[in-house]
């Protein structure tokens, strides 16, 4: 099967500018058996090397809905290493902003195990996530019911990070042998300020996870950010499960987290 993408943009030319803005993508129901090493969906997909903005005040896209749940399920039968679904995918290397966007209304189930899900996933370049809400005030309003990690949002772009005041919130992750980490950070300076994280469920055999997780080199600021309302059912035994984890390479500054 193919992978399916509702808005797919690619910005070749560095310095030029690209805007992505009052969009919605919602009421899709995907079934899929593929194989590869991709994203089963994507909701919004960046590559390039422009500056990109996905969103801003008063302009933010939505995927899904906020006043339901399921409004965008993905059926994943696929082979092992094939993903799950992704909200917004950044692959731009250029001076990029995520911020205004609200993600809700989302299940992913199937028979697939140890698939990868992440609402917001960046890969490149130097980027600012902020004002996001990934989740509605509905509980269960992102539901993983299928052996599958989740990350709410996830950086692996080398080039600096920051995440701030964005809301997450009323995840019921059922991940069985997979992890769950709602902010995880491999690699770049990393600032973490403000952020609401609140009404999240996991349960899992062996998955471990973490609430707030940086691994990578340079400095680290972590300040607050508000965690609440989390429920963590291990079954089993395998990794633990740290609410704030920081291993950083360089200096790291944490303070005022609740």
């Amino acid at each position: 099967n193919l992978d399916l993408r509702g808005i797919m943009i690619d910005a070749p030319v560095s310095g030029a500018a690209c805007t992505i803005s009052n969009n919605t993508i919602s009421n899709i129901f995907y079934t899929t058996s593929m194989t590869a090493a991709n994203y089963a969906f994507r909701g919004i997909d960046i590559n390039g090397s422009a500056n990109i903005t996905c969103g801003s005040s008063g302009s933010g896209n939505i995927i899904g809905s906020m006043s339901g749940t399921g409004n965008i399920t993905l059926t994943n039968n696929g082979a092992s290493g094939s993903l799950g679904l992704v909200g917004i995918y950044g692959n731009t290397s250029g001076n990029n902003s995520i911020g205004y966007n609200s993600m809700g209304g989302l299940t992913l189930n199937g028979t697939h195990t140890g698939a990868t899900t992440r609402l917001i996933d960046n890969i490149a370049g130097t980027t600012t996530i902020d004002n996001n809400t990934l989740g509605s005030s509905l509980a269960n309003n992102i539901l993983i019911s299928s052996n599958s990690n989740l990350t709410a949002i996830n950086n692996s772009s080398a080039n600096g990070i920051t995440i701030s005041n964005n809301t997450i919130q009323n995840f019921n992750h059922d991940g069985t042998s997979n992890g769950l980490f709602v902010i995880n950070t491999s690699a770049g300076n990393f600032t973490f300020n403000n952020n609401v994280i609140k009404n999240i469920s996991t349960t899992s055999s062996s998955g471990g996870g973490a609430i707030i997780q940086h691994s990578g080199g340079g400095t680290a600021t972590v300040d607050g950010n508000t965690m609440s309302d989390i429920t963590i059912e291990n079954t089993g035994g395998g990794s633990d499960f740290i609410l704030l984890l920081v291993n950083s390479a360089g200096n790291s500054i944490v303070t005022n987290n609740t």
